[in-house]
């Protein structure tokens, strides 16, 4: 393994037990689950990291037209709230911006997901004694991971 590459040590994945196409309070689900795989592993606390399933995560790609640097922020305030299907101030939403060093288009990618899901998260952690540092979505986790490990390589998406 190169030096100062990502390395997954160990892991675990769980059904929740709920439907997806149904609105139910994840809270218990997530609480059971969590204290499950706790126990197993021997976890009794500490730094933790979420990822939540891209299916409940609204993300859109934008093209930016060209701007200053410093007007990005405000052209990314501008495309999430026109493009976010939910009120702006019920979800928790962030951005990344997509391309290299100069890269002739600005292109970001917006994520948001309702706040209530990140809450149920953050509470069920926190109830295990894990302070929750980092909530990301899972399929662009993925993503950071692999150009972490492999900066030379060039993702393409279709």
């Amino acid at each position: 393994m190169a030096q100062g590459s990502l390395q997954l040590l160990d892991y675990d994945i769980r059904e929740l037990g709920l439907d997806p196409n149904k609105e139910q309070d994840r809270f218990p689900f997530i609480a059971d689950t969590l204290q499950a795989v706790l126990a197993e592993k021997g976890i009794k606390g500490g730094t933790a990291y979420c990822s939540i399933s891209g299916h409940f995560v609204f993300t859109r790609f934008v093209k930016l037209p060209p701007v200053a640097a410093d007007q990005i922020d405000q052209m990314v305030v501008f495309e999430a709230q026109q493009n976010v299907p939910f009120p702006i101030n019920e979800v928790v939403w962030d951005y990344q911006l997509l391309g290299g060093a100069g890269a002739k288009e600005v292109e970001a990618v917006i994520v948001a997901v309702k706040s209530d899901l990140v809450e149920q998260a953050y509470s069920a952690f926190s109830m295990h004694k894990l302070e929750l540092e980092t909530v990301d979505v899972a399929p662009l986790a993925l993503v950071n991971a692999y150009r972490y490990n492999y900066p030379d390589l060039q993702i393409v998406c279709c």
